[in-house]
């Protein structure tokens, strides 16, 4: 029950968990790779986050890490606060991984990225389209 590796290079998107916005599955683990154009910087915008909370993170995580593999974010599960829903990296590479383990619930997250040549892309306006989508 894992999801593969993905380089994404546009200057905006979204990812989101396997099954989102259903119950993510125990035992995955997924792994993307953002990459823009040098000189970037990447936006990061949790539009929905609901990871099982437990002590160190251990029942799922997202870890955000740069180039070198050193920690920008994390490991962070339960509930985000608002700091944490917008995040500005200051680099245009990031890992982003996410792993669960044996756990009783969590719909996981959708997230939304653009650069700051293209702020207002923040995905908004298609991470708001895709929520209105699913809660149909």
């Amino acid at each position: 029950n894992s999801c593969g590796h993905a380089l994404l290079g546009t200057e905006s998107g979204t990812i989101a968990s396997p099954n989102y916005p259903g119950t993510y599955p125990s035992n995955a683990w997924c792994k993307w790779r953002l990459h823009v154009e040098e000189g970037r910087t990447l936006r990061l915008l949790f539009g929905d986050f609901d990871i099982e909370s437990s002590p160190g993170c251990r029942n799922g995580s997202i870890v955000i890490t740069g180039k070198s593999g050193e920690r920008r974010v994390g490991p962070v599960c339960g509930k985000i606060n608002a700091t944490m829903k917008n995040v500005t990296l200051e680099t245009n590479e990031v890992t982003i991984t996410f792993m669960s383990g044996s756990h009783r619930s969590g719909r996981g997250f959708l997230l939304s990225y653009a650069t700051d040549q293209h702020p207002g892309r923040a995905a908004e306006i298609p991470l708001i389209t895709w929520l209105h989508n699913i809660n149909r």
